[in-house]
């Protein structure tokens, strides 16, 4: 980016299809693996924000990095400049209702996660 402080920053949550699917009760089936936010979402909005001079923070669910695939999404976007953000490990709903130990360990797995992909999380998202 240039020297110039951004007229804006984005924050996108990376709620991969599988999450999305367990938010309103549905079977995962085999959304984990053929996921268009990795395969599609994620690069397309990359290159709008590149083109485009935008920063922003991608906020990953860690239990995505558990694809190799998924993985080096990630890297790719840190390589492009992008900051990672922490969105929990398991992307459960009501995790403010966690046992803090249980929430303490969402957020250090996936902050643990987000590092071997190259990147350290600039912040959690719940």
């Amino acid at each position: 980016m240039s020297g110039r402080r951004p007229a804006l920053f984005i924050q996108v949550d990376v709620d991969g299809l599988w999450a999305v699917r367990q938010c309103y009760s549905r079977p995962e089936n085999n959304s984990f693996v053929n996921d268009p936010v990795w395969t599609e979402g994620i690069s397309g909005l990359s290159e709008i924000f590149t083109s485009s001079g935008i920063p922003a923070a991608f906020f990953i669910v860690g239990r995505d990095l558990e694809s190799r695939e998924k993985q080096e999404a990630a890297a790719a976007l840190w390589y492009a400049g992008f900051e990672p953000g922490n969105h929990s490990y398991s992307h459960t709903i009501g995790m403010t209702a966690m046992p803090v130990g249980q929430m303490v360990d969402e957020i250090r797995r996936t902050d643990a996660a987000i590092r071997t992909t190259g990147g350290a999380p600039v912040g959690f998202r719940a």
